[in-house]
This record gives structure tokens, sequence and C-alpha cells, in this order.
């Protein structure tokens, strides 16, 4: 896959926002893994975020080339998605919470690899699911003092990670 043939891999270790989130994530995970009567929170924060950023940062990358995504609940008027373009960009109006960018990648199947069939998306769309699981299951109420559970969405954020650079069509 692109993930290793084109080196895609190498995009978690380069000067970019993702990247720095995911690094940073890393450290702390493997300097605070000891620790006891800590709140370990902030090393998933750290993990869930560096995928948010890359489905972000991908996303923006197919702006202006018609379609549509879910906007800002603020936005009063109908219908519920608007076009992805600098404009909606550029007034925040895009909703670019992880439910809304799943649902984007859900709806235009056509940004994966021509490769993959329907169901190498199902999966990757399940494992996105996955993640955004685990994620609203801890930021909400909990502290998490568990490094199982810190184990638990790393491991889902590499494979997401993992998924989205190797399965996405990229531009060359």
């Amino acid at each position: 896959t692109q993930f290793y043939s084109n080196e895609f891999y190498r995009s978690i270790l380069a000067d970019n926002v993702f990247g720095e989130s995911f690094l940073t994530a890393e450290w702390m995970y493997s300097s605070l893994s000891e620790v006891k009567n800590v709140d370990l929170t902030i090393i998933a924060l750290g993990y869930f975020k560096a995928v948010e950023q890359l489905m972000h940062d991908y996303i923006v990358l197919h702006s202006d080339e018609d379609r549509k995504i879910k906007k800002m609940s603020y936005i009063q008027n109908k219908p519920p998605k608007i076009f992805l373009n600098k404009n909606s960009i550029e007034r925040k109006m895009i909703n670019f919470m992880l439910d809304s960018m799943i649902t984007f990648f859900d709806d235009y199947h056509d940004l994966f690899d021509k490769e993959l069939g329907d169901s190498d998306i199902e999966y990757i769309i399940q494992q996105l699911d996955k993640l955004k699981s685990l994620r609203n299951e801890y930021f909400h109420k909990d502290n998490i003092n568990e490094l199982d559970t810190i184990t638990k969405a790393r491991n889902q954020a590499i494979l997401v990670i993992s998924l989205l650079l190797g399965c996405l069509y990229f531009r060359t």
C-alpha cells in the first residue's frame, strides 16, 4: 500500500499538526505509563486529536470539489449540509466534529483508493466509529486512570491513522 510504498508513514513524523499531536501522545504514553493516581485522559486526547487533525486536513484538501459536509448547528437554514469550499471554511460554517467528518468519508467513497471495495471502505468507517465511541465514552465525565484504557485508545488511533494514510486517495 501507499503507506509503505509511497512512505506515507513518514507524515506521522513530519512537521504538521497531526504528527505533532501523535508524537506528543506517544511521548506522554511512554513517559507516564508507570505513574499511579494520575489522570491519563490527556494522553488519549492526544491520540484522538491527531486522528481528527489528519481527517480535517484531508477534507480541506477536497474543498471546491462540489462536495457537501454537515454545517455548524448555529446556522439555522436548511438543508443540514453545505458545500465544502474555501468560503464556508473561512467563515467557519463547516462542522469539523468527528461525527461530521466520519459522515463525510462515508458519503464520498471516491476519496478512497480505487482498489478498495465497498466492504473495505465500510471496515474503515467502522473503525472510525469505534474510535468515536472510545472518545465519547471517556471525555465527558470520567478520568482515565488505567493504562489499559489508554492503550486501547492508542491502538485504535494507530489503526485508524494507518488505514487513512494507506487507503485514502492522494493526488500526486
